[in-house]
């Protein structure tokens, strides 16, 4: 079993000036589904 601390993802995008999902001004990053 893998350590819960050693948990790794790939980035599928980095969107930046994000003010569509509330108030507010963010930088979200969207992870890919499945390794």
């Amino acid at each position: 079993m893998s350590d819960p601390g050693d948990v790794t993802g790939v980035v599928f995008n980095i969107q930046r000036y994000s003010i569509h999902d509330g108030p507010g001004i963010r930088t979200t990053a969207f992870l890919k589904g499945c390794p």
